[in-house]
């Protein structure tokens, strides 16, 4: 291990602070160089600055393990209120189809009884209970892929078209129980970028969710996820009906804990939580203001490696 003052002489060859020490730069070096030999003469003070060092940088990681861990804990915390809210329109959402395939069913019973067999009919339910069966094992595998803990997943390949999908099976039924028209337009069937769907999902069930609540009691009540290419990145905005954030709260709308939601019904983590994600993907979550209605747009890059590659 170097000692700290012949890594500061380095350093001041490295930034040529000897130009600005002038006259005072060849104090400055036999200063340092006289510390350097009483340094190496004192084992004794040497083993103690290393043992002190040592202990610093071990603080210092348990500190960022303690603050990791807490941050866990704030997304689990997100998930499993998100999911509360949304447990009534989920549940509806499977006991809908289960209901048509148990209806289906009992049809089926009957048709076999019945002379002449018709085999067309039959074989016509017999898809509706099959398509139907596929449709809650999609609104299962979105309920599996968005309340799994995704912090230490790798990056992979997502394909925009499927994160949408997945995340309208969590919440559709729910919003148009409530007269709340969702809307989705990927421009591109091919849109794939990467990223953790997990992490990116629950970012955008947070935002609809916002939406839901923001639009639910106007009479015009409608929200939009539109998806796009912009040059090397991709947009994703949700829009609703809504009028906007309000100036004077725009910059608090990101802090932890601040929400303007009644007291039960939001943690005020959610937009703190989703703009940290964004920027584990080096990309942003931001509110855009020149929208006459309501609008977040997710900035993510189409492939995280080449930019964490630029920034290493």
């Amino acid at each position: 291990m170097k000692p700290p003052h012949k890594l500061l002489i380095r350093q001041l060859k490295k930034r040529k602070l000897s130009e600005l020490l002038s006259t005072q730069e060849k104090a400055l070096r036999d200063f340092l160089n006289d510390v350097n030999d009483a340094y190496w003469q004192d084992e004794d003070d040497r083993r103690l600055l290393e043992r002190s060092m040592e202990l610093s940088s071990n603080e210092l990681l348990e500190s960022n393990k303690v603050r990791e861990q807490q941050r866990a804990s704030l997304i689990a915390s997100a998930k499993m209120s998100t999911l509360g809210e949304m447990a009534g329109g989920i549940a509806h959402e499977i006991n809908t189809p289960l209901a048509s395939i148990s209806t289906l069913a009992s049809q089926l019973k009957d048709l076999v009884d019945e002379k002449p067999i018709d085999l067309a009919l039959i074989k016509a339910h017999a898809d509706k209970i099959e398509s139907t069966s596929f449709r809650i094992a999609k609104i299962v595998s979105g309920l599996r892929s968005f309340s799994r803990n995704a912090n230490s997943d790798p990056f992979v390949s997502v394909q925009a078209k499927q994160l949408c999908d997945d995340v309208l099976s969590l919440c559709q039924e729910r919003f148009g129980l409530h007269g709340v028209k969702l809307s989705v337009n990927v421009k591109s069937e091919g849109i794939t970028f990467k990223g953790r769907p997990s992490q990116l999902a629950q970012v955008i069930v947070n935002l609809l969710n916002n939406s839901f609540d923001a639009v639910v009691s106007l009479n015009e009540k409608w929200i939009t996820v539109e998806v796009e290419e912009v040059g090397q990145n991709i947009e994703i905005k949700i829009t609703d009906s809504g009028p906007g954030i309000p100036a004077q709260i725009r910059e608090k709308i990101f802090q932890p804990f601040f929400t303007t939601k009644e007291i039960g019904k939001g943690t005020g983590i959610g937009l703190s939580i989703s703009k940290n994600i964004l920027k584990d993907h080096k990309g942003d979550l931001i509110l855009n203001p020149e929208c006459k209605n309501t609008q977040f747009i997710l900035n993510l890059p189409k492939d995280i490696d080449k930019v964490i590659g630029k920034t290493a």
